[in-house]
């Protein structure tokens, strides 16, 4: 259905006049026929798109889907990508460093120590020509 079949004429003069009698002298009043087939229809094509619509949209994800279960079923099975995943093996309990391990080796500021230094004159300065230096890095 094409667009200039979807649109709803303007009643004739005739009609018009026709119509605005009849509402004021009648308590109920219908609307031609016309007007309900064409709004009717309209309806339907607007619902068959979206019918349509959610179909494609179904028929993506079940794919993606596929594909995902796909790469989990066939990547343990790839040489190349077998050297980058740790087997148990080589990881053991004490190559592991623990939290007490990784805080004793630098410093721990306490809540005091971060207020004080946040609440010092020009402490967002810092930070600013800190991060851009970190972006200037980053681009370079």
């Amino acid at each position: 259905m094409i667009d200039s079949d979807r649109t709803i004429e303007y009643l004739s003069d005739d009609d018009l006049n026709m119509l605005i009698s009849n509402t004021e002298n009648e308590p109920q009043v219908n609307a031609p026929s016309y007007i309900e087939r064409n709004v009717l229809s309209i309806i339907e094509t607007g619902e068959r798109r979206k019918i349509l619509s959610f179909r494609l949209y179904c028929a993506r994800v079940g794919f993606a889907v596929a594909v995902s279960i796909l790469f989990v079923c066939i990547v343990p099975f790839i040489p190349s990508l077998k050297t980058n995943i740790l087997s148990n093996e080589y990881v053991t309990e004490e190559s592991i460093a623990s939290k007490e391990d990784v805080l004793a080796s630098r410093p721990v500021k306490t809540k005091q120590e971060i207020m004080k230094e946040v609440n010092d004159y020009g402490y967002f300065e810092k930070t600013e020509i800190s991060i851009r230096s970190h972006i200037d890095d980053l681009l370079k």
